[in-house]
């Protein structure tokens, strides 16, 4: 048997970055405004035990990228861990997020986890406002066939997010 295909497949699978890496932080200054509007859209999902209080902020803690396997001179890898999975806001208080992101047990998720915006990375930017974390009303759809077929989840939060497109 050709193992060769599936070692190509495996690969490419788990490929990251390659060439040169422009990847830019959404508040870095050169970032168009256009992008930096739309990066208000894009709520990360934490487990509510990550944000510690500290009156009416709450500051994420994780722990270094480093700690996952990567080498320290590869780009961000200084910067903390802290989101589970990304997500996009699709409607006034839904976003839509991988299947995979989302436990089996959706009950329970929905107890344990946040839907955090304006959290972002640099000096002055990792305390969170009250008003920006959100929580899970329902999980309307989930489904994860694995990672080559459907990954997708749609959830409702408590409450609409204001004021973002």
């Amino acid at each position: 048997m050709n193992f060769l295909p599936l070692l190509f497949l495996a690969v490419s699978a788990f490929a990251g970055i390659t060439g040169n890496d422009d990847r830019e932080e959404s508040r870095a200054p050169g970032v168009p405004a256009l992008l930096r509007n739309l990066s208000l859209s894009v709520p990360a999902i934490v487990e509510k035990k990550t944000l510690l209080p500290s009156g009416n902020h709450f500051t994420p803690e994780g722990y270094p990228l480093m700690k996952m396997g990567y080498c320290p001179d590869v780009r961000f890898s200084g910067q903390q861990y802290v989101a589970r999975c990304g997500s996009s806001l699709i409607g006034e208080d839904l976003i839509l997020t991988a299947g995979h992101c989302i436990d089996d047990d959706v009950k329970k998720w929905c107890q344990e986890y946040a839907v955090i915006f304006d959290y972002a990375v640099g000096a002055g930017d990792k305390i969170i406002e009250r008003e920006n974390i959100f929580n899970c009303k329902e999980v309307i759809y989930r489904k994860f066939e694995g990672a080559f077929d459907e990954d997708l989840a749609i959830v409702r939060l408590e409450r609409k997010v204001p004021g973002r497109d």
